[in-house]
């Protein structure tokens, strides 16, 4: 019994003394901070804006639907194909593909309610307005 808790008590004493003289790790080595957002998802030469600065739209043709996401920031959305309801519609919903910014119709489709339910609109093409053109409407 007394070669028992001896071993126990010498091995107990061994493993700490192996614990406490181990070196410690090497420190991390500095990673690069990641780009600004903006950078990550922004195509390079496009005009891009965040799905939370929507704030509005107006119909702008059977095919087109004008985004505003500031006072003097507008988006024409050029539909793919077919949304017989959007120039009638009082609400529209986006469907975001990806995280980031919205920068090109593959980037967002449109959900356009109707009376036998949601349809799912996809958009084209996306084109910043200029002054001279939300002026001209």
């Amino acid at each position: 019994m007394r070669i028992l808790s001896f071993s126990i008590v010498a091995g107990a004493a061994l493993l700490t003394a192996a614990c406490s003289t181990r070196e410690p790790p090497p420190p991390r080595a500095e990673m690069a901070p990641p780009p600004p957002m903006a950078a990550q998802s922004r195509p390079e030469g496009k005009d891009c804006f965040w799905l939370s600065q929507v704030n509005g739209f107006t119909n702008a043709g059977r095919h087109q639907v004008d985004v505003h996401t500031g006072p003097s920031e507008v988006y024409r959305f050029e539909i793919m194909g077919s949304c017989p309801d959007l120039p009638y519609t009082e609400d529209m919903g986006f469907d975001q593909h990806g995280p980031g910014q919205i920068c090109r119709g593959v980037d967002v489709t449109l959900i356009v309610p109707t009376a036998a339910g949601p349809r799912r609109c996809p958009v084209r093409m996306i084109h910043k307005l200029s002054p001279a053109e939300m002026h001209a409407q």
